[in-house]
C-alpha cells in the first residue's frame, strides 16, 4: 500500500466521474489551502449528534438504544456548537466523499486542533468505494468547554492505494454499490444488532440482559411499512430477557417494514406501559407525514407527492 501524493489526488480529482479511478470531494472550498504534501484538508459539517440523557443507568448496544441515544442539531455557517470539558459529539465532514475501488483513506485530527485536545478519528478507516460524508467522533479530552464551528479545518484525509487485481470484475467496481458504500450526508448513529443475534453467530445460545426499571415500562417500537401501514410491537412482560421480534413484510401490502426514519434513524414510538402510554398511535390512525426529528418526508408521503405528480398516475410502487 502506498500514501497517494498531492499531485496523485489532484490527477484523480480531474478524471470523470465514470471513470472507476476517479475520486470526488466536494465541495473543496479553498483548494490552494487544502492540501499537504500527502493528504487533504477536511472541514467540519453544520450538523451534529449530541448525546442524550439516557433513560437508563448505562447505555446497552443493542437494536432498541442504537438510534434512541442521540439527538440531531443543525448549527449554521458563521455559528458555533459548545463541547463541554470530557464530552463527546458525533459530527461530519462538510465535503461529501466519493473513493474509488482501488484507494482506501484514513481520516486524521489536524495537529493544530488535536493540541487543544480534541479527537475526530477514534474509527478513522474509510474503505474502498465509500460515498457520503464521513462521521466524525468528536471528543473533547480538554478540562475546559471548546467551540466548534462548521466550515473550519477539522481533519486531514491521507489515501492510499489498494493493491487489487485488473480483472474486469475488479474494474466495475464501482457499479456494485450497496447500503454499506451507499454513505449519508449527516453523521451516522452506531447500528448494532441484539447481543443475542450477535453472539449466537460464534455459538453461545444463553445471553444475561440487563432488566429494565419497571417503571419505565417494556423496550417497544412501532413498524409502519413503506407504504404507510402501522404495526406496533410489544414485549410481554418488563423482566423477559427476550426482546420482541420485528416484522420483515406488512401483512396488508406486503411491502418492507421500518422501525425509524431513513433518513436520521430516529425511532418510530410504540406503545409502553404506564408513563409512556401517551406516544401509542391506535390502529388505523393516519401515520406522521415526516419525520418530527428531522423533518424528513417519509416513503409513504414520498409515495402520495409522486402519486399526485404523476399525470398518469401510475407511480411505481415501492421497493421491497
Amino acid at each position: 500500500m502506498a500514501v497517494l501524493s498531492s499531485r496523485t489526488i489532484k490527477s484523480r480529482l480531474k478524471r470523470n466521474i465514470k471513470d472507476p479511478k476517479s475520486l470526488v470531494v466536494s465541495p473543496l472550498l479553498a483548494p490552494d489551502e487544502s492540501y499537504d504534501i500527502d493528504s487533504l484538508d477536511l472541514r467540519l459539517g453544520c450538523y451534529f449528534l449530541v448525546p442524550r440523557v439516557p433513560a437508563f443507568p448505562y447505555y446497552s448496544p443493542d437494536s432498541q438504544s442504537s438510534f434512541s441515544f442521540h439527538r440531531r442539531v443543525h448549527v449554521p455557517l458563521g455559528d458555533f456548537l459548545v463541547v463541554p470539558a470530557q464530552q463527546t459529539v458525533l459530527g461530519a465532514t462538510l465535503e461529501f466523499i466519493k473513493l474509488p475501488y482501488d484507494v482506501a483513506g484514513e481520516i486524521l485530527t489536524k495537529s493544530s486542533v488535536a493540541r487543544t485536545f480534541t479527537v475526530i478519528e477514534t474509527a478513522p478507516w474509510v474503505h474502498p468505494n465509500y460515498r457520503g460524508c464521513l462521521t466524525l467522533e468528536i471528543a473533547n479530552a480538554s478540562n475546559t468547554p471548546i467551540l466548534l464551528y462548521p466550515g473550519r479545518r477539522i481533519g486531514q484525509l491521507v489515501l492510499v492505494e489498494v493493491s487489487r487485481g485488473k480483472s474486469p470484475k475488479a474494474l466495475a467496481a464501482d457499479d456494485e454499490l450497496n447500503g454499506t458504500y451507499f454513505g449519508p450526508v449527516f453523521p451516522e448513529p452506531p447500528e448494532f444488532k441484539d447481543p443475542n443475534q450477535d453472539l449466537e453467530r460464534i455459538g453461545i445460545r444463553e445471553v444475561r440482559v440487563m432488566r429494565r426499571p419497571e417503571w419505565i415500562g417494556p423496550p417497544t417500537s412501532a413498524q409502519f411499512c413503506l407504504s404507510g401501514h402501522y404495526v406496533n410491537n410489544i414485549t410481554t412482560g418488563v423482566a423477559t430477557p427476550k426482546l420482541h421480534k420485528t416484522r420483515e413484510l406488512c401483512g396488508t401490502c406486503g411491502a418492507k417494514m421500518i422501525g425509524a426514519c431513513p433518513n436520521c434513524k430516529t425511532p418510530f414510538g410504540g406503545v409502553t406501559r404506564k408513563a409512556h402510554a401517551s406516544r401509542a398511535l391506535p390502529a388505523g390512525q393516519t401515520p406522521p407525514a415526516y419525520c418530527c426529528e428531522c423533518g424528513f418526508a417519509l416513503p409513504w408521503t414520498l409515495q402520495r407527492l409522486q402519486t399526485a405528480t404523476d399525470p398518469s398516475g401510475s407511480a411505481d410502487k415501492p421497493k421491497q
